[in-house]
């Protein structure tokens, strides 16, 4: 079996932004640091509103897990199995089929998470269905970062030996009746032998099975998982074309620029995907038809305040300055910046802490627009380790709205 990566789509352990494209690599908590991000309005950026300023994206990233080993007693017979070669080959085989159901289970548990994510509701407002989507194509990226590699590992290491479940299933019962055919050779003394041959047959009769076909199943189950997202949100985008014409002024502006963030999102799972690049030419052809309502609704756009609930950190602005100086060191012009969230501790699908995440506003100038408009961005900051206080590795952006630089 060859895993391999989906379409085109797949190259990091990242989400991207809407209105500006920015690439990220896994937490160094999970054997990754590299951050490659795209600077939104920096210099330089190109004039091009599907993607301003994208830089070339960095090499797929390969999170190399380890692969398990069964924890689990063999059978016991009453005879030294040393002697007995062909009983000892059971044994290895075994080991084999259950090392692959750990392996299985393990990446099951991976998809079940890929499943969950990929399930997330796109209900609510817009900066929910922007979260929403930050989610899900993290958690595309990061099934895709761990999965194929550890698939393709744990199957040609089942295989070593076999070609696959039908063929070990057949291997096993030739060796078991050899077992059988050895133990009547090798033990002389019939009562040791009679009862050495049932505790074989209890023991090892039963072939162990496999399930090798299961990680190919579960992967192209994973491709469905990724189209199915994609026709939400183009479906979505198709229904809040229809609402816009009956919208005005802010909730135009809201409603427009949530499609496009959610397009632009949902297309970073398939780049180049030919429904997601129709809707979005539908959606900026409503844009620049309603060009005088978005200029007002600009106009009267506020920048949020910090996040106020019961979980803001005790050094909320701190913590801003901390994520403005690495959002400033990946080449973001950041005018403003605010805490839109509390501290999310990050576990991996067994149940490891990897990284501490928070969310924040930050407005940077608008690429492909005039001077003095700035991008609303949601961004997610994430922790190059366990310690919230161990700075920031990498980041997931989405666009919220549009404002004014005066209204700072």
């Amino acid at each position: 079996m060859k895993i391999r990566p989906r379409g085109l789509r797949r190259s990091l352990f990242l989400t991207l932004l809407a209105a500006a494209c920015h690439a990220e690599a896994a937490p160094a908590s999970v054997d990754a640091s590299h951050d490659d991000s795209t600077a939104h309005g920096a210099p330089g950026a190109r004039d091009e509103p599907s993607c301003p300023g994208e830089r070339p994206a960095p090499p797929p990233l390969r999170i190399e897990l380890p692969l398990p080993k069964a924890a689990f007693d063999l059978p016991v017979l009453p005879y030294d199995k040393a002697t007995l070669e062909h009983v000892q080959e059971l044994d290895r085989m075994i080991t084999q089929a259950r090392d692959l159901g750990a392996a299985v289970e393990q990446f099951e548990e991976m998809f079940q998470r890929l499943e969950e994510a990929s399930e997330t509701s796109l209900n609510g407002t817009h900066e929910d269905q922007v979260r929403a989507l930050l989610r899900i194509v993290d958690a595309f990226a990061e099934f895709d970062s761990m999965a194929p590699s550890f698939g393709e590992r744990a199957a040609a290491r089942f295989k070593a030996n076999t070609l696959g479940d039908e063929d070990f299933r057949r291997k096993y019962t030739e060796v078991y009746r050899a077992a059988e055919e050895e133990i009547d050779a090798e033990i002389e003394d019939g009562p040791t032998r009679r009862q050495t041959g049932a505790a074989l047959r209890n023991a090892y009769g039963a072939s162990p099975g496999s399930n090798v076909a299961f990680l190919d199943r579960r992967l192209a189950e994973s491709v469905e998982l990724e189209r199915a997202v994609l026709r939400r949100v183009v479906s979505s985008a198709e229904t809040d074309l229809m609402v816009a014409d009956y919208k005005k002024g802010k909730d135009l502006v809201d409603l427009l620029r949530g499609t496009s963030s959610k397009l632009e999102l949902a297309g970073r799972l398939d780049p180049g995907n030919a429904q997601v690049q129709e809707a979005l030419r539908k959606v900026r052809d409503k844009e620049a038809s309603r060009a005088a309502e978005i200029a007002e609704a600009r106009a009267a756009y506020r920048f949020p305040e910090r996040f106020s609930g019961p979980s803001v950190p005790s050094d909320a602005a701190a913590l801003e300055k901390r994520l403005r100086e690495h959002l400033e060191a990946s080449g973001y012009d950041v005018r403003a910046i605010a805490l839109a969230s509390g501290w999310i501790d990050v576990h991996s699908v067994l149940g490891v802490h990897l990284y501490s995440q928070i969310d924040a506003f930050v407005a940077v100038p608008a690429a492909g627009e005039e001077d003095g408009v700035l991008d609303v961005l949601y961004v997610t900051g994430k922790t190059g380790g366990t310690a919230r206080g161990a700075g920031f590795a990498t980041y997931s952006v989405g666009s919220l709205a549009q404002m004014l630089a005066e209204n700072l």
